[in-house]
């Protein structure tokens, strides 16, 4: 819905499963916006920290 790929899929072959996230693509004349990268690791790289998002304690 909002034109761009997803962050990152997997890919299910046999019995094992590749997970692969997206990262931006080069820059310059024939550019790639996005990349998928594999994971080896299996598990989808951290988001952006925002700094809005923290949980404050109450008094």
């Amino acid at each position: 819905m909002t034109g761009q790929p997803p962050r990152s899929y997997t890919v299910p072959a046999g019995e094992r499963t590749y997970m692969y996230h997206r990262e931006h693509g080069e820059r310059g004349k024939n550019r790639t916006p996005w990349v998928f990268v594999y994971a080896p690791d299996g598990a989808p790289p951290a988001g952006p920290k925002w700094p809005w998002s923290k949980r404050t304690p109450r008094p």
